[in-house]
């Protein structure tokens, strides 16, 4: 499917209502296509009932297998962990509605926190990150295994080291391929990655990691900035907490590093230790890499000019 065919799919209202009703759910009065998703077409839905929910359409490459542990893992955040997630959650991936995998959720309240980040002065800022950070740490510290996670089928924390290390060399030679960005960068690149392999191996403690945990994917209240809901688990995994990190550090605290203290600092880690910090560095390396290499270029968020600032230890000053 091209971009123009993926930002201009519509639904029906009477096709809305269809799947509504295969779901068991009551008619949907209004569908509002919302700009977000990258893979899918999300729609904001009105019930018949009043409740509001949103519909995923996985418009692109999506495995079967990954929406279903997306399903199973909001399921078990709900029932046996403190996590605002949506309360419940319908999956088709059959195609007999709709020849794509789609699913219904409940919508959760609050605003997603990337809209209203840019308004924001440097202490609400610093107060919705810590807030993030004790959101992240809930999330961690639901117990990394149950039948629930077992069933989810989640990449598991022994093979962390060895999917980074092949994601790295994927995006590494992805680029070189595709020939636009600076080849002293990806030589510096694999330098600092080889030099981090004992670093990357050393043993840690497993947790539920998110895995693309960022501002538009957490919903706050207004008014106090709390976190009210946390959207999107289909790429989560089980790893080093610290690692959780990488989206943040790229979009958020390489440009401005006291948000990095004050996010551990709800996290309640207080100032990470160099190996976590060297853990999380790498891994956002890794990310960073990997976003150029499929965006075939840089992004708003994602540059090489940020890579090299990660390729550069951070100093003691970034903590303050």
């Amino acid at each position: 499917m091209s971009p123009t065919q993926f930002h201009g799919y519509t639904l029906a209202p009477q096709d809305v209502s269809r799947l509504c009703r295969a779901a068991g759910l009551p008619d949907a009065l209004r569908a509002t296509r919302v700009a977000k998703g990258e893979v899918s077409a999300v729609f904001g839905l009105e019930l018949a009932d009043g409740r509001a929910a949103v519909l995923k359409v996985y418009l692109r490459n999506q495995n079967p297998t990954t929406l279903a542990a997306e399903h199973a893992l909001l399921r078990h955040l709900h029932e046996h962990s403190t996590v605002p997630v949506p309360a419940w959650s319908v999956l088709d991936v059959s195609g007999r509605e709709l020849p794509y995998p789609w699913a219904i959720l409940e919508r959760v309240g609050g605003v997603d926190a990337d809209a209203i980040w840019p308004r924001l002065d440097a202490a609400a800022a610093r107060r919705l990150v810590r807030g993030c950070g004790a959101l992240l740490a809930a999330l961690h510290a639901v117990p990394p295994q149950s039948p629930e996670l077992t069933a989810a089928h989640l990449p598991p924390a022994a093979q962390w080291a060895r999917r980074e290390d092949e994601e790295f060399t994927r995006s590494v030679q992805r680029l070189a391929q595709q020939g636009w960005i600076d080849p002293k960068l990806l030589q510096r690149a694999e330098q600092v990655w080889a030099d981090g392999a004992a670093m990357r191996a050393m043993p840690f403690k497993p947790a539920l990691c998110h895995g693309d945990f960022q501002l538009w994917n957490i919903r706050v209240d207004p008014d106090t900035l709390e976190p009210v809901g946390l959207l999107d688990m289909g790429q989560a995994f089980l790893g080093p907490p610290s690692a959780d990190g990488r989206d943040m550090e790229i979009n958020l605290f390489l440009d401005r590093p006291a948000l990095r203290t004050a996010f551990w600092q709800g996290y309640d880690a207080g100032e990470l230790e160099e190996c976590e910090r060297e853990r999380l560095r790498l891994a956002a390396t890794c990310r960073a890499l990997s976003l150029l290499a499929a965006y075939w270029g840089p992004t708003q968020n994602v540059t090489p000019a940020k890579v090299w600032r990660l390729l550069a230890p951070w100093s003691e000053d970034d903590a303050l």
